[in-house]
């Protein structure tokens, strides 16, 4: 039986269909790893405003990348190395439905123990790799090319989104398992960066809603976003810079998550109003440091934000403008709390009050405002606790 007999790892509820297909002509491969190497250019039918890239199969190997050139609908590159072309024959190219969404799938066959069998133990093992492009039309910086969809799945390769400034999307989901995932420039009302042993940078994220997780590998990201923000990652650190901007009174939440990874963010939380300015904030690892800087914060606005770590120290650093409770408790090591000395954020001589109480080194539990008191007095809420670590806030 053939390796290219075996079932393709086609995931349910997807339509494929890959009769019009036009392989070119096998040439020398520019790889050291492979010997021939063939190619296929699909246009994706328009509108191509609903858009799927899958790439599965246990033969999936590479990378695949997202950019902008002046076309009129969207278009698929893919590349394929190998050495055999009995294993080459095992890949399928074609177009893919799922409901109102269309794009292009790249498929090998799904259980590589199975397909091992049929070859010589003395034989080399079944080997491909894929560079694969998805091409989309831009606009302009006044009148972005609109797609209210893009989803990119793949198995076993690393996504790079280039800088998309020309393209807005209703929803971005760029998912991989077993591989990193750069983005460049993303503009979206929702983004979603997902993968499993492998790294996520953000460079430049703009988005209603943002999600970004992973496991076993870092998040490093530049994040605006005007409703919320995910960040998520387990035996690795988190270092983002986040800003949330809002101009409504709904709540706008970031939850930074890690298991045994430090993290350690700058918050920018901008609001048009105080009745706007409604943030809450969670920061939570293990046997790693946190460490939030709060660089700014408009006076009156509210501020609930929980830190959280055991094993390693915790430290917040707050803006001028924060008014409300302070508390910072650990199991061993201290709590501080440092007051600076800071100018009155709108210029009326007011005197910074920090008040706080604590009974034993572990344990403090305080408040920060204004004199005379304003609108913002005792509408934030500040903590951080530790076990085994130190842990400071600085206000």
């Amino acid at each position: 039986m053939s390796i290219s007999s075996y079932p393709l790892a086609i995931p349910c509820g997807v339509q494929f269909d890959a009769t019009a297909i036009q392989w070119s002509e096998p040439d020398e491969s520019t790889l050291d790893d492979f010997v021939l190497s063939t190619q296929v250019d699909i246009n994706v039918p328009p509108p191509a405003q609903e858009l799927l890239l899958f790439c599965h199969g246990s033969l999936s190997r590479g990378n695949v990348s997202v950019s902008t050139g002046q076309i009129e609908t969207a278009r698929v590159h893919v590349v394929v190395h190998y050495h055999e072309s009995s294993v080459r024959k095992s890949v399928r190219v074609g177009l893919v439905r799922r409901g109102n969404q269309c794009g292009v799938g790249v498929f090998t066959p799904t259980n590589f123990e199975q397909t091992q069998s049929i070859w010589p133990r003395t034989s080399t093992r079944p080997k491909l790799h894929f560079e694969i492009n998805l091409l989309l039309p831009e606009g302009t910086e006044k009148l972005p090319f609109m797609v209210n969809s893009l989803a990119v799945d793949i198995y076993n390769m690393s996504i790079s989104a280039a800088q998309l400034d020309l393209v807005r999307f209703g929803k971005v989901t760029l998912k991989s398992i077993n591989g990193p995932i750069e983005a460049q420039t993303l503009l979206a009302e929702t983004a979603v960066l997902s993968t499993t042993n492998g790294w996520i940078d953000a460079h430049s994220l703009a988005a209603e809603r943002a999600q970004i997780s992973t496991c076993n590998g870092s998040i490093n990201g530049e994040l605006r976003v005007s409703k919320s923000a995910k960040l998520q990652t387990t035996n690795e650190s988190i270092t983002a810079n986040i800003n949330v901007y809002s101009d409504t009174k709904e709540l706008k939440t970031i939850d930074i998550l890690a298991t045994n990874g430090a993290i350690k963010s700058t918050l920018n939380l901008e609001s048009t109003s105080p009745d706007t300015g409604n943030f809450g904030v969670q920061a939570q690892t293990s046997n790693e440091a946190v460490s939030l800087r709060v660089e700014s914060l408009r006076l009156g606005g509210q501020l609930v934000l929980d830190a959280r770590t055991s094993n390693d120290r915790g430290y917040v650093w707050l803006p001028s403008t924060y008014e409300g409770t302070l508390s910072a408790s650990t199991s061993n090591w201290s709590a501080r709390l440092k007051q600076l000395q800071r100018p009155d954020p709108i210029g009326q001589g007011r005197a910074r009050a920090v008040e706080y109480s604590q009974s034993h080194a572990r344990r403090l539990e305080g408040r920060a405002y204004w004199t005379p008191v304003g609108s913002g007095y005792g509408r934030g809420s500040v903590s951080v606790s530790s076990s085994n670590g130190s842990v400071v806030i600085e206000v």
